[in-house]
């Protein structure tokens, strides 16, 4: 039998959390030119262990994973945060939630707090929900929102306005697809006038070594910092 190692752990929180893997987010656990390979490696081998299964999704080239119910007691028991599972991948959001996995785990190699998924956040009947909240051993929260299509500006005036009155959120961060999603976005901030520190920036430029957030008072660089 392959003993598990801590990094399988991790693998299984993370499908468990997010629903799903792709094999790409899993290369995130390894590092140089082996980290497809082993990543492929260690997925075989889960799936022969009856904790992830492989499942087929059109929007992706690569094959999704997700938790067994074994698999699913070993994240439980592993100190994942609790979620629901879906009983299926929708096909409109599974592209969209697949983002929202790798900035998570762009973000977790530069911030030192712990996130909470969108699913476990809806449990706890927060009443805006975003993608996910990092949390800092201070106590900071900051929420991640990635924006995967265009939205009317009115509508992303709204929503960006509606922070004010969140109490238990400090910063916002949205992360754009595209350039064009972008400067939508910073239109509507900049239009929201928030009295709550709100940046943007592109998805693309989030694992550039240096990531740059834009801010209505200029660009800041929220990621020099590991705790905030």
């Amino acid at each position: 039998m392959v003993k598990l190692q801590a990094r399988d752990i991790e693998i299984l929180k993370l499908c468990y959390e997010q629903q799903f893997v792709l094999r790409s987010h899993v290369e995130s656990f390894y590092q140089g030119s082996c980290a497809k390979r082993e990543s492929q490696r260690r997925l075989q081998e889960l799936c022969e262990l009856k904790l992830l299964r492989r499942e087929l999704v059109p929007v992706f080239e690569q094959p999704a994973y997700r938790v067994t119910k074994t698999g699913a007691m070993m994240a439980e028991s592993s100190s994942a945060t609790f979620v629901r599972s879906a009983a299926r991948l929708l096909l409109t959001t599974s592209v969209h939630d697949a983002k929202v996995t790798s900035v998570r785990l762009r973000i977790s190699k530069l911030w030192n707090a712990n996130f909470t998924p969108e699913r476990a956040l809806k449990e706890n009947d927060l009443y805006e929900i975003p993608d996910g909240v990092f949390t800092f051993a201070s106590g900071v929260n900051v929420a991640l929102e990635l924006e995967n299509s265009v939205k009317s500006r009115s509508r992303l005036v709204k929503l960006c306005g509606r922070w004010n009155s969140i109490q238990s959120i400090n910063l916002v961060l949205y992360v754009a697809a595209t350039a064009a999603i972008e400067k939508t976005v910073k239109v509507a901030v900049t239009a929201a006038q928030s009295t709550k520190p709100i940046g943007v920036i592109h998805y693309d430029k989030l694992f550039t070594d240096s990531p740059a957030v834009w801010t209505v008072k200029g660009e800041s660089f929220w990621f020099s910092r590991r705790e905030l």
